[in-house]
């Protein structure tokens, strides 16, 4: 249908409109009346580029870009337009020219200085990028992006109240932007503030139905509250909308494997890991539930245990007394007794989680100090406040240039490090003459047979032989090595072993 030159504003009207909606065959229709009537329509070429763009015709978009600029180049929407591009594709330097070209043809056009602001993000250049985002909303307050932007930065600073402001600020500026309402969930939810964090995601895809990384988030929120159907159901949509998204299929896999679906979990890892092939948790995952034919690793992946127990820490005590039936702590302090010894100048709870053993050994402690990889633990043991000194690191941070040491506590903490020579070499040499050991480990199954065996739970266990091996190499002597049930998992009990070792 072709529409004379009167037209032109009003289709070019109903094409943005089509565009922002998310009807691009509809808006490429439009823009071609458009351009058939006045082929150096500037805004019909730009906008085209941009449909071309957005169904990955990047060539094309360049072209169309392009040909607005020969019409009008002090356009400084097709500069921005052309540099988008430019940054999609990696053209780094292209990208950063035209968006300075666009921002010298209008100083005050905050959507571009914004642009230059993600662009030097990602360059690693955040200073600037803040100064460009800053300059953006001072020049437009109505940009929802630049207060996104800033929150994202400031989250990955850890500056998690200040994200919140930000996220609030993008919110305030464009109360129906989405990103911004997931954003304020993801840091919501590291802050423990669980309800909070699954409203907001719950808003993101009121205003987005497709938006998959809320659906995702959404999911992760239904698997902490216990509803895994509900988990699955919105994990499954994430993957859906986006086939392509590997920490979806990731947390599809999970849920559906605590389910009892094995087989369809063991497929969405599959998946995930021909997404993302070089993932060392989705290898974790597929080892520990005997998918894989590679080496069974001897260690978690960096970063994994701390994330978990992040995650855990505001249901840790509850769910470890209760629904676990957890009795490592009151099993430690008897073994301690057992072997001769109820008071110690300096303790070391490695692994100290919330504080359950720190309180248990307070009262045989001079000096309580408690190391934990994940911050929100540590945060839950000072309220606690049984520790005389709380840090966050490995169980080797804690005793590296110590060697003033009697006892250390490692409480259900092993079988989340997997490999243990260097816990026992950082244990022999931090610890003084006559000073105890003391531990948990999950017991191999006879199926499961001797030495390091990774559970389909994610933990290690760990046998005796393999134990008194590491104690003998670093000048141990086992004082006990006794057979307990350390806690219930899907009402089932856990053997372990108690161990007790002395320096010599």
């Amino acid at each position: 249908m072709m529409i004379d030159m009167n037209d032109v504003n009003q289709t070019l009207q109903s094409a943005v409109e089509a565009h922002r909606a998310g009807k691009l065959a509809q808006a490429e229709r439009l823009y071609k009346q458009i351009l058939a009537v006045d082929p150096r329509h500037v805004d019909a070429l730009r906008l085209l580029g941009l449909v071309a763009q957005a169904v990955g015709k990047n060539d094309v978009a360049v072209e169309l870009i392009g040909q607005a600029l020969k019409v009008d180049q002090r356009s400084a929407e097709a500069w921005n337009d052309l540099a988008g591009v430019y940054a999609e594709t990696g053209k780094t330097a292209e990208a950063m020219e035209g968006y300075r070209k666009a921002i010298g043809f209008r100083p005050h056009f905050g959507a571009a200085r914004n642009n230059l602001g993600d662009l030097l993000s990602k360059m690693g250049r955040t200073e600037e990028a803040m100064a460009c985002w800053r300059e953006a909303i001072k020049f437009d307050p109505t940009l929802a992006e630049p207060h996104h932007n800033i929150g994202r930065a400031l989250f990955a600073q850890g500056k998690m109240d200040e994200a919140v402001e930000s996220y609030k600020r993008a919110i305030a500026a464009q109360p129906r932007y989405a990103p911004a309402h997931n954003n304020l969930g993801a840091v919501l939810w590291r802050a423990g503030r669980h309800k909070e964090a699954s409203e907001c995601f719950c808003r993101a895809i009121d205003i987005n139905p497709n938006y998959a990384e809320a659906w995702n988030n959404l999911g992760s929120g239904w698997e902490f509250a216990g509803k895994r159907d509900d988990a699955i159901e919105c994990f499954s949509k994430a993957v859906r909308i986006r086939p392509g998204y590997a920490e979806a299929h990731l947390n599809l896999a999970e849920a559906l494997e605590k389910k009892g679906a094995r087989l369809a979990a063991i497929k969405e890892w599959e998946e995930a890991l021909r997404l993302r092939p070089d993932w060392k948790e989705l290898h974790y995952h597929m080892a520990a539930v005997k998918a894989t034919d590679a080496p069974q690793p001897t260690a978690p992946p960096a970063g994994y245990i701390a994330t978990l127990f992040d995650e855990y820490a505001d249901k840790f005590d509850e769910h470890l007394l209760k629904t676990l039936e957890y009795r490592v702590p009151q099993l430690l302090v008897e073994a301690v007794k057992r072997a001769g010894r109820e008071k110690f100048d300096v303790v070391v709870d490695v692994g100290c989680g919330t504080g359950l053993c720190g309180e248990k050994f307070r009262p045989m402690a001079g000096r309580l100090i408690g190391v934990d990889l994940a911050p929100r633990m540590i945060k839950k043991s000072r309220e606690r406040g049984v520790y005389d000194e709380l840090t966050v690191g490995t169980l080797e941070d804690a005793l590296r240039r110590r060697n003033d040491v009697e006892l250390i506590v490692a409480g259900d903490v092993l079988g989340y490090v997997g490999e243990l020579s260097e816990v026992f070499r950082a244990v022999g040499a931090s610890m003084r003459q006559g000073g105890l050991f003391i531990f948990s480990v999950e017991k191999p199954t006879a199926e499961e047979g001797e030495g390091l065996v990774l559970r389909r739970t994610r933990r290690f266990a760990h046998s005796r032989g393999y134990l008194e091996k590491l104690a003998s190499d670093v000048g141990l002597d086992v004082v006990e090595m006794s057979d307990a049930v350390i806690r219930m998992d899907d009402l089932r009990p856990i053997d372990g072993i108690i161990g007790v070792m002395r320096k010599t």
